[in-house]
């Protein structure tokens, strides 16, 4: 009787036992269904973050590369404006170049910029001779005056002056400058033109002439020194012209024009 009874209660102790194990199955089963369920929400939240985040970093990279061309064409835009400017300040430097060549060009042809002239003894006979200005440079000499000193005839004139008497001879002394100096207004002058005057009387038996000269122009004021000397019947010519700063600016000398020692013209 005992066994069957220990064994019925074993039964149902086993059945009580698997019921208990079944049920907690399902209650854990239901709770890690829920877990699930509740990861499964989690991944699908987070995948939905991160489609966001890609389209997002899609977005922005889209917008990245826009900028980015935007930015190379306003960086072209910019090198094409740099170009323009560019160009625009050397037309402007040019243009103010010009402008200054410009006005130097008609100041040029209001005064004659840096044209000059020279004045020209021209033997006409073995007692004669002609004065003659002549024109070098390109822009018209305006208002030309030349004033021409015999330097040889003044000093043989002053010569005839006793030195102890020369405070009595005043009125000689100014006959004898104006006797050796002659005034020419030659008025314009054009480029590769020249000015001459009427022939004058030259002593044939003077071997040697020396004539300081001093020209006005509009333009400046220029000093010239001629000379010359008959060698063997020829006449020899030496002239050099200087402006006012004493530069060189023409000088004419004869082949066989007697010179220094050094080469160099003995201008007294």
């Amino acid at each position: 009787m005992i066994l069957p009874l220990i064994a019925g209660l074993l039964v149902l102790l086993g059945t009580a036992i698997g019921l208990y194990l079944t049920y907690d199955f399902r209650r854990q089963s239901k709770l890690k269904q829920s877990e699930i369920e509740q990861l499964n929400k989690e991944i699908d939240r987070v995948g939905k973050i991160n489609k966001e985040l890609n389209e997002g970093i899609l977005d922005l990279s889209e917008n990245l590369e826009k900028i980015s061309i935007e930015t190379k064409n306003i960086s072209e835009k910019n090198n094409e404006l740099a170009e323009i400017n560019k160009e625009l300040s050397n037309k402007n430097i040019a243009l103010a170049n010009k402008t200054i060549q410009l006005s130097e060009g008609i100041k040029n042809i209001q005064t004659g910029g840096d044209s000059f002239c020279v004045v020209e003894i021209i033997r006409t006979s073995r007692e004669e001779y002609a004065v003659s200005v002549r024109h070098i440079g390109k822009y018209v000499l305006r208002s030309v005056n030349v004033s021409i000193d015999n330097i040889t005839k003044r000093s043989k004139l002053m010569e005839s002056i006793p030195l102890d008497g020369l405070k009595d001879y005043t009125l000689p002394i100014q006959e004898i400058l104006e006797a050796s100096s002659e005034r020419i207004s030659v008025g314009n002058l054009k480029p590769s033109t020249s000015y001459s005057t009427n022939r004058r009387k030259i002593n044939p038996e003077q071997n040697e002439i020396r004539w300081d000269i001093a020209i006005f122009a509009e333009n400046g004021i220029y000093h010239e020194k001629l000379k010359y000397v008959n060698i063997q019947t020829e006449t020899k010519i030496a002239i050099q012209l200087t402006n006012s700063d004493g530069k060189i600016l023409y000088e004419s000398i004869s082949p066989e024009f007697p010179k220094n020692d050094d080469g160099t013209i003995n201008w007294q």
